[in-house]
């Protein structure tokens, strides 16, 4: 009992560890979720465009077998536009939807669940669980905690998707800067606080906290000219 505590705190400290890797918590996250399930296998999908599913982590699974667990996720929680809940086969040789997709037969998948994450009626893709040597995998105890388990993917899912955000919003922000040189980012800032203060020298001086004298001396750097009033009135109303 004292090494499987020991255990579980060395995942929890991995999870913790991996939260600000990107690509990397939702794996922890899975292991953890496939080691406590006592499953022998586990994906985790993402939607994609289409309503495709891709795969963002994947435990014990081969790139064949890959392909009929998509088929599966698809074929029983593939109607998007129904709010779905946990689906559950004990036993697939005797489970007639699964027996009738040509594609499985020959699958050696015995048992599975598979979950929607969704939050607030969102889908962001599917939790798989199965076994390919048991069947009867899951109690409704297990079921009652994968529902639980499929929160934490979600939540990882969604973090990641915001670290993925921020890494592509500053790649952005590089090759911006790398495309400009100093004297034009200077430019189109100076321009920018000039306008924000209608072109009132006095005040975008005080705002920067340097001279006008300075200030002039940018202006006429980089050609920065007050606009004419008639065009100065139109920006104010705009």
């Amino acid at each position: 009992m004292k090494e499987t505590k020991l255990e579980l705190v060395d995942q929890i400290s991995e999870i913790v560890q991996s939260i600000l890797v990107p690509g990397k918590l939702v794996y922890k996250v899975l292991s953890v979720v496939v080691n406590m399930s006592k499953c022998e296998r586990g994906a985790v999908f993402v939607m994609a465009g289409g309503n495709k599913l891709e795969t963002q982590a994947q435990i014990g699974i081969t790139p064949n077998s890959l392909n009929a667990i998509r088929d599966v996720c698809n074929s029983f929680c593939g109607d998007w536009s129904k709010p779905s809940n946990l689906i559950y086969v004990a036993d697939t040789r005797k489970d007639e939807k699964f027996r009738k997709i040509s594609v499985l037969k020959g699958s050696d998948i015995l048992s599975f669940a598979c979950l929607p994450l969704k939050v607030e009626g969102k889908i962001y893709g599917i939790l798989y669980l199965d076994s390919t040597t048991t069947t009867r995998l899951f109690s409704s105890l297990d079921l009652e905690r994968i529902a639980r388990y499929s929160k934490l993917i979600t939540s990882a899912l969604i973090h990641e998707q915001k670290l993925e955000d921020v890494k592509i919003a500053s790649v952005s922000v590089n090759d911006y800067l790398a495309d400009r040189s100093i004297d034009e980012i200077e430019k189109q800032q100076l321009s920018a606080i000039l306008e924000r203060n209608n072109w009132n020298v006095t005040r975008t001086s005080q705002a920067m906290d340097v001279p006008r004298r300075t200030l002039y001396n940018k202006m006429t750097k980089h050609g920065i000219k007050r606009p004419r009033r008639g065009k100065l009135m139109a920006s104010m109303n705009a």
